[in-house]
This record gives structure tokens, C-alpha cells and sequence, in this order.
């Protein structure tokens, strides 16, 4: 997970950008909200209240900064990979089973992630290899 979705560098920033931000939302705060209520314990909550806002706007700050560490794409050779996990997955000494086997909730999965066609194909592309005399 180091070095591949996290960055230390990117971290680094976003942390001290965090920071940053809630010290001025708070002592902002506590300086603009002293000019105009008299009583301390509000201009304490409120300073409060703007050092989360602080910590909202340096989160946005960060997220324009820092570029995605990995990128999600769908490429026309997709079909290909899922095949490929697919075989290995029922390569696994479990096995892969089947969608008969699998339950309602997997199967509605399986479904909303367009992956029930790949299953299908594979049991029975499974299936023939066996009636052929191949390995099941």
C-alpha cells in the first residue's frame, strides 16, 4: 500500500496542510469572533467551528494538490484480465464453484458489477472442456 495508493510525500503535505488550516481557522476565528461577541466560551466554540472549517478548506487545498496515485480505466483488453482472474481464481485449490452454488446476495453482485455473462461463459466453456475429455 506504501509507495502505491499512499505517497508519503503526498501524506506529509495533506497533514501539514491540515494542520495549517485548522490553526488559522481557529486563531482566525478566535481574533474575528472576539471583534464581535463579548462573551469568551462563544468566541471559544465558534473559533472552534471555524478551525473545522479550516480543516475542510485545507482537505479541498490537498485534493488539488495532489494527483490520484493510481487511475482506474476501462480498456477494450478488460474483458481479457477479468477472464484471466477468473481462470485463476478457479485454479485455486477451493475452486471457483458456481453460480449455482453462490448465494442470492453474490449472485445480485456478480450481477451490478456485470460479471454474471463472464461466470456463465466460464462454466461453460468448463463444462465443454470436460465433456471433451479435458481437465474439468
Amino acid at each position: 500500500m506504501w509507495n502505491d495508493t499512499v505517497r508519503p510525500k503526498t501524506l506529509l503535505v495533506g497533514v501539514l496542510c491540515g494542520v495549517i488550516g485548522a490553526l488559522i481557522g481557529l486563531y482566525g476565528g478566535r481574533a474575528l469572533f472576539g471583534l464581535f461577541v463579548d462573551n469568551p466560551d462563544l468566541v471559544h466554540v465558534w473559533s472552534l467551528a471555524t478551525s473545522l472549517v479550516g480543516c475542510l478548506g485545507a482537505g479541498f487545498v490537498t485534493a488539488l494538490i495532489a494527483k490520484p496515485a493510481r487511475e482506474i480505466v476501462e480498456t477494450p483488453d478488460e474483458a481479457g484480465r477479468i477472464e484471466n482472474v477468473v481462470t485463476e481464481l478457479a485454479a485455486d485449490p477451493k475452486g471457483l464453484g458456481s453460480l449455482d452454488d453462490a448465494s442470492d446476495m453474490s449472485r445480485r453482485e456478480l450481477e451490478q458489477a456485470g460479471l454474471t455473462s463472464v461466470f456463465e461463459e466460464f462454466e461453460q466453456s468448463r463444462k465443454s472442456n470436460t465433456d471433451k475429455g479435458g481437465e474439468h
